[in-house]
């Protein structure tokens, strides 16, 4: 699996000044944090923690019931699950 790929349903965005640099084409930065997403759950950071970190408001029945009742900010988890990433 490739660590980018083109979004087929995703707006243009303004990356062609990058492509020179980089061997993918037609990436959106949305692209970017996709990717980073999958990984971090492949490196065993939870879902829910992952969602949190890219700013996620769930549109589910349990999403909501998080939003409202639970008042934590996760900034802990998210904190080790940037330092997970970064290594």
């Amino acid at each position: 699996m490739p660590l980018m790929t083109a979004c087929s349903g995703c707006p243009p965005h303004r990356t062609n000044k990058y492509e020179a640099k980089f061997s993918v084409r037609n990436w959106s930065a949305h692209d970017l944090r996709r990717t980073m997403c999958t990984y971090m759950v492949r490196l065993g950071v939870s879902p829910l923690i992952v969602g949190h970190v890219v700013n996620h408001r769930g549109n589910t029945k349990a999403g909501m019931t998080l939003a409202v009742h639970v008042q934590d900010d996760f900034a802990k988890e998210k904190r080790e699950a940037l330092e997970l990433w970064a290594e």
